[in-house]
C-alpha cells in the first residue's frame, strides 16, 4: 500500500481478503478507497455491500447492491432483492 497507494487492484484485494477474515470495518474502509479511486467498478460495490450486510447495516448494503447491478452485476441486483425482502 506504501508504494502504490492509487493501485485500485491492491485496494480491493485487501478489501476482498479483510471481508473473509470477518474484518468488516477494514473490509468497508478499504473498498471505499478503491471506489473513490474508480468509481466503476460493480464488483467492488458488490463486495462492499457483503461487508455491510455483515455489519449489520441493511441500507448501506442494499444501496451498494443496487449500485453493482446498475453496473451489470446480476448478483447484485439478486442480493438488492434478497436483502429488501429479508424482516
Amino acid at each position: 500500500m506504501k508504494l502504490r497507494p492509487d493501485d485500485v487492484g491492491t485496494w480491493r484485494l485487501l478489501g476482498f481478503l479483510q471481508g473473509k477474515n470477518d474484518r468488516f470495518d477494514d473490509c468497508v474502509a478499504s473498498l471505499s478507497k478503491a471506489i473513490e479511486l474508480k468509481p466503476d467498478q460493480g464488483w467492488t460495490f458488490y463486495n462492499r455491500s457483503r461487508c455491510y450486510f455483515k455489519k449489520g447495516d441493511k441500507a448501506k448494503a442494499v444501496a451498494d447492491a443496487q449500485r453493482s447491478c446498475s453496473l451489470g452485476v446480476k448478483e447484485g441486483c439478486k442480493v438488492a432483492v434478497q436483502i429488501r425482502e429479508e424482516k
